[in-house]
């Protein structure tokens, strides 16, 4: 793996020892997608708030090399993406993306909270999207 301050690579070494791991542990694990966090970096850097509200990295994305690794990595119709954000006025969000008709898109998802034994979860649902 390599990386930058605002980079990171995964290499055909790192996806190997993921498989060899799984394959290891001798479970049937299935590898059912990846995720990754894009801290507000307008914020570390203590940009002016008007410049925030114009900057096109302000807002959570999937970039082109996020598609790409997706589209080699996890080809499966069942593959999904989490994307993790801090970089909007509402603080964290979390956007999911997978395949629909052939290409990689936000996908809407729901979230069980936790729920006592014996009692009935509770959902929410987010739209595909931010």
């Amino acid at each position: 793996m390599l990386a930058q301050s605002t980079k990171l690579t995964f290499t055909a070494e790192t996806w190997a020892a993921v498989q060899a791991a799984i394959t290891l542990r001798r479970r049937n694990e299935l590898m059912l997608g990846w995720w990754h966090f894009h801290p507000d970096f307008c914020r570390l850097r203590n940009c002016p708030v008007e410049r925030r509200a114009h900057c096109p990295g302000a807002s959570p994305f999937f970039s082109a090399e996020d598609v790409h690794l997706h589209a080699t990595c996890f080809p499966s119709a069942y593959h999904v993406a989490l994307l993790i954000s801090d970089r909007t006025p509402e603080g964290m969000t979390w956007s999911l993306f997978g395949w629909s008709q052939g290409m990689v898109t936000a996908r809407g998802f729901h979230v069980l909270a936790d729920f006592p034994t014996g009692g009935a979860p509770h959902a929410t649902h987010a739209a595909p999207g931010f």
